[in-house]
């Protein structure tokens, strides 16, 4: 997950096509391939700039997040509000 500072945004990146992951939900927004992402060097883990606000990498080794895991995350998070 990559935190942007500037915007006060969240990056989860997921497997290439969104993995089932609607375009738009509520304040979720699937970036398309012709968005740019901020990403930053592997060991920035603070501002200033884009950092890991999870560090890169994961059981994979690719640092992707399971799509139907996030979903339910926020689905979840959107029904405590």
């Amino acid at each position: 997950m990559i935190g942007d500072p500037h915007r006060s945004w969240l990056y989860w990146l997921v497997p290439p096509g969104g993995g089932g992951l609607p375009a738009r939900e509520g304040e979720v927004v699937r970036l398309s391939v012709a968005c740019r992402l901020p990403v930053p060097a592997r060991a920035r883990t603070e501002p200033p700039g884009p950092y890991w606000a999870m560090p890169y990498g994961g059981a994979d080794g690719r640092g992707l997040t399971d799509p139907l895991r996030l979903r339910a995350a926020l689905a979840g998070g959107a029904a405590a509000r």
